[in-house]
């Protein structure tokens, strides 16, 4: 069998198919919103597949449609639907370099599959339909200044659709672009805008301050060393006897719960050992209490007719404040000393 001769062959495409970039891009470009950017095709490979509408006679009168495609292998009918392979335009000539020996190779196994499911030994073919359905793989570049970002695209032309863009900053899909007070492009959905500063960022960019409940920039919260809440910076105050930047709500008359609530350990206590260790003259102070933050170790001691608050940096062990008052004083109202070193090695009553 001869196609061209004794069968008559059409060369047709999908209704309705892109066929160029120029189209390409009218069909992507406005599914974008783009806050001050543009969009431009990056890049826009084009290639024809073949598929082919056999249509056969059974006897009769009868007649049936069969599509394949170019490995000779029968579509179902939702491939052909999805293709758009039933409505058609003719085209005035096949893509170059195309040869209707091709089409005998593949009516040959065709024919054999037909044969199988109808029992005919020798399928006649009436007419072959040979669909061009173009295929389209590319880049979109999205342009905000100096600053751009990209996203693949592929697909049938016939039915193409504009992929979301990629967020480069989250990974969120988006149709949306926008950027960041910093500049970086960034999907709409997820801007969000600093309670403190007004300044547009990313939403992951934002912590809640746990003492006002403003969701901020992360690098305005400081970590109360004592209660651990993330608050901001200059929302700190400092502790009268230990000198921490800490959160308001754990202060009591200028000193923070810290120093306020000692608890009473032992010689043996990890701690006590490693702080005597470091400084040997904490040994002649007793009945010890003590109190831990992120940052220090906060020791109430007792020695004689005295009372000393001393504040240790923890990775260190470096004493950093110390307090001193009458041994019946309450710890809130000994008084903080310049010079902490001297008051733990005297033996001395500081008055």
């Amino acid at each position: 069998m001869v196609f061209g001769a004794s069968v008559q062959v059409v060369h047709a495409r999908p209704a309705g198919q892109l066929q160029n970039a120029s189209q390409i891009a009218a069909r992507l470009f406005p599914a974008y919103r783009l806050d001050g950017g543009t969009v431009q095709l990056a890049g826009c490979a084009l290639e024809d597949h073949l598929f082919v509408r056999f249509r056969i006679r059974l006897g009769d009168d009868r007649e049936e449609t069969y599509f394949a495609d170019a490995q000779a292998k029968l579509l179902e009918p939702l491939q052909v639907d999805g293709l758009g392979l039933r409505d058609l335009e003719t085209i005035p000539e096949p893509p170059e370099g195309w040869s209707e020996k091709r089409l005998d190779r593949l009516w040959e196994v065709v024919r054999r599959t037909i044969s199988e499911r109808t029992g005919l030994a020798e399928p006649e073919p009436m007419e072959a339909v040979c669909i061009w359905c173009r295929y389209v793989t590319g880049k979109l570049r999205f342009h905000f200044g100096a600053k751009t970002a990209e996203q693949a695209f592929a697909g049938w032309t016939r039915r193409l659709k504009a992929p979301p863009a990629t967020c480069p900053a989250t990974g969120t899909p988006t149709y949306h672009l926008t950027q960041t007070d910093d500049a970086r492009i960034a999907a709409a959905e997820r801007i969000a805008v600093c309670e403190e500063t007004g300044s547009r960022v990313l939403d992951s960019d934002l912590e809640t301050c746990e003492l006002t409940g403003k969701r901020v920039q992360a690098g305005l919260l400081a970590l109360c060393p004592v209660t651990g809440r993330k608050i901001l910076a200059y929302r700190l105050l400092p502790c009268r006897l230990c000198g921490e930047e800490v959160d308001p709500d754990c202060l009591e008359d200028d000193v923070c719960r810290a120093c306020r609530r000692p608890a009473p350990v032992s010689a043996d206590d990890p701690r006590i050992v490693r702080l005597t260790s470091e400084h040997p003259a904490l040994e002649k102070w007793g009945r010890w209490r003590l109190s831990e933050t992120a940052t220090s170790y906060i020791v109430a001691a007792r020695r004689w007719l005295r009372q000393g608050l001393f504040v240790f940096d923890k990775e260190t062990l470096t004493l950093r404040a110390a307090a001193v008052g009458g041994r019946l004083a309450s710890l809130e109202k000994l008084r903080k000393i310049d010079d902490p070193q001297s008051i733990l090695e005297t033996e001395a009553d500081v008055g």
